[in-house]
């Protein structure tokens, strides 16, 4: 029997209360005997139910992704990249890099050479910002929340990255969050 069967049908027989108590322990420990188990199958296991498809009581996120600055260079014109230097850089960083920009051609990123990490990041920002103000919900994504409590009280939560028809196309799993896994670059918008 496969490792993935063992530990499926190590929690199956048990209560969602017990499973959830193994499950914490095992993400505590970082034994990871549970892990191998299908992110929707760990779910149901734990009582959730409708991971395929998240219910009302999933909390919600909607986020604008973040896009590399390597790609805004790349696909935007030279106006639009200059209009997202003047303003997310200080005037006199923008007036230097301008004179370099003028010598480059439309769709060349030897800029990149030229600006710092915090540069970089902060354009970054500024695009993100730009693109949530234009482009609203059409262009975000949604992340749905869902915990189930453990008796001793931890939270184990699932992240659901949710298509538009409202299914879930990517579920991540506590040993996910633990590791660092959930998806957290991007601006959190509200559309409420």
């Amino acid at each position: 029997m496969e490792e993935k069967d063992q530990a499926f049908h190590k929690l199956e027989d048990l209560s969602v209360a017990d499973c959830a108590a193994a499950v914490a322990a095992d993400v505590d420990s970082k034994r990871d005997e549970f892990r191998s188990i299908d992110s929707h199958e760990l779910a149901s296991l734990l009582g959730i139910d409708d991971a395929d498809k998240p219910g009302g009581d999933w909390s919600r996120s909607w986020y604008i992704l973040r896009e590399p600055v390597d790609d805004i260079l790349a696909f935007r014109e030279q106006e639009t990249i200059l209009e997202l230097l003047k303003s997310a850089l200080t005037r006199e960083r923008y007036e230097d890099l301008r004179s370099k920009i003028d010598l480059l051609e439309e769709g060349d990123t030897e800029l990149l050479k030229f600006l710092t990490d915090d540069e970089k990041a902060d354009i970054e920002g500024y695009d993100m910002d730009q693109r949530a103000a234009k482009e609203g919900a059409d262009f975000a994504v949604c992340y749905a929340y869902k915990s189930v409590e453990a008796p001793d009280g931890k939270d184990l939560r699932f992240q659901a990255l949710i298509e538009d028809d409202g299914a879930c196309i990517e579920l991540k799993t506590p040993y996910d969050e633990r590791d660092g896994e959930f998806f957290s670059d991007g601006l959190e918008v509200d559309f409420s």
